[in-house]
């Protein structure tokens, strides 16, 4: 039984670090959409300097989050 309840344990852990990674990857696909989306919508409005500045504000924002 402790052999199975060890083992259930490390499943568990990695069970929760993939939901986590997951997690990142959506919250991440989500603000890139959004971004790409905002660019799309407002990009005749605005000059190519603001559309260049969105598109790097949400790089910095993936590298951050893939930093933690």
């Amino acid at each position: 039984i402790a052999e199975l309840e060890a083992e259930n344990a490390r499943l568990k852990t990695l069970l929760n670090d993939a939901l986590s990674q997951l997690e990142i990857a959506t919250d991440l696909g989500n603000k890139r959409w959004i971004a790409l989306n905002e660019i799309y919508t407002n990009g005749e409005k605005h000059n190519a300097w603001w559309c260049k500045h969105k598109a790097e504000e949400g790089l910095v924002k993936a590298n951050e989050r893939s930093d933690k």
